[in-house]
């Protein structure tokens, strides 16, 4: 199998990685400029500035730039919602990671509505993509009458408003609960939490996140001021990778996204281009398929559906006449053509050159050979 020994193709060594989940090839250029954050192992960690993040098993996590409006402090706590809700801070249970909240909500006895605290308020305008997000601890302790409904809502306290997430049976740990969703009307929304849970009982939740964004990401932790953490860019020279300006490769990886794509933006892969987003050769996950693009008007072909958090295999080979082939996950190869043969200078993974569509996603190996492989060989290759 490809990647997993020595292979020779045209007389040379085999595949050439670029990345793995020990690192980084040396031709990397990775930036973000920023701080940020990730959960591993059940702890939150803190990663300097231009410092890529890697999961022992997923791989690289990449992600575009995202700002938290919900400050992670006291004084954070807005818009109550309706007495006797409770939302207060605590220290019953141990931190969820270096600077964060915890936050205890308890459905008073003589409460008549199971919504138990909102996190914060914030203005949105009609059609704008949000991204709501947190981490809930249930406590067996608690009386939850089974499988508590735990929600996030767009609106207090109107029921037919909320997004209901699924029932959740896990005790004793943090788990996540996230929604997107698109605003019909511009108005002041808060991010509330409603939990269908006995009067009396409570449980926690920590790390609430409000984005103006198409898909939840990372943990960004607020204290006292609205955080932002910029995109995480992962670049190659075609130069310095032995690739010529026609941009004939093949590079093949395996990949993850734990959501899917809204309608209207794409999860950008991989893209070869000449510094600029006018001559490009592309791979994308859009609403409902993954899609290569050969250029900049739009020529493309859909290769597959995309399944939210399983991993998956790509290859995308351009001959460097035209014309690029790609498959998924052993699927048939597609083809487009149109695509540049001259000027290809910058490979880059999961973003565009004006770096608006990065997703947030995982690569766990990714490995190229500067010239095109046969259409054949493309669904047998493994990262």
């Amino acid at each position: 199998m490809i990647g997993t020994g020595i292979s020779f193709w045209r007389g040379n060594a085999g595949p050439i990685s670029l990345m793995d989940v020990r690192g980084l090839h040396s031709a990397a250029n990775f930036t973000r400029g920023s701080a940020a954050w990730q959960v591993v192992g059940g702890s939150l960690l803190a990663y300097g500035s231009n410092v890529p993040r890697f999961d022992p098993t997923l791989g690289l996590m990449l992600e575009g730039q995202r700002t938290n409006r919900v400050l992670d402090s006291a004084a954070g706590i807005a818009n109550p919602g309706p007495a006797p809700n409770a939302n207060v801070a605590s220290t019953d249970i141990p931190s969820f990671g270096a600077g964060t909240l915890i936050r205890k909500h308890t459905r008073d006895t003589a409460a008549a509505s199971n919504n138990v605290g909102a996190l914060a308020g914030f203005s949105v305008v009609a059609g704008q993509k949000c991204a709501m997000h947190c981490w809930i601890y249930l406590p067996s302790s608690q009386n939850y009458g089974g499988a508590p409904a735990l929600t996030l809502s767009q609106d207090l306290p109107t029921s037919s408003a909320t997004l209901v997430d699924a029932n959740l049976s896990i005790r004793d740990q943090w788990q996540r609960i996230s929604r997107v969703y698109v605003p019909s009307t511009t108005a002041d929304y808060p991010m509330v939490l409603r939990a269908d849970i006995a009067s009396g009982s409570f449980f926690y939740s920590c790390q609430p996140q409000f984005e103006d964004a198409a898909f939840c990401s990372s943990p960004i932790v607020t204290t006292g001021m609205a955080g932002t953490r910029l995109t995480d860019n992962l670049t190659f020279s075609l130069a310095a990778l032995g690739i010529p300006a026609s941009g004939a490769c093949t590079i093949w990886g395996e990949f993850m996204l734990p959501q899917p794509a809204p309608a209207g933006l794409g999860q950008w892969l991989l893209q070869t281009d000449d510094a600029s987003d006018t001559f490009r050769w592309s791979m994308r996950n859009s609403a409902g398929s993954s899609l290569v693009v050969a250029n900049a008007n739009g020529v493309d072909a859909a290769t597959f559906s995309m399944t939210p958090g399983a991993s998956f295999y790509a290859a995308i080979a351009s001959d460097g006449a035209g014309r690029i082939a790609n498959t998924v996950s052993g699927g048939a190869v597609v083809s487009v053509s149109g695509a540049p043969t001259s000027g290809m200078t910058t490979l880059r993974i999961a973003n565009t050159a004006a770096g608006g569509n990065s997703p947030y996603g995982y690569c766990r190996a990714l490995r190229y050979l500067p010239y095109a492989l046969p259409d054949a060989a493309l669904p047998g290759l493994r990262a």
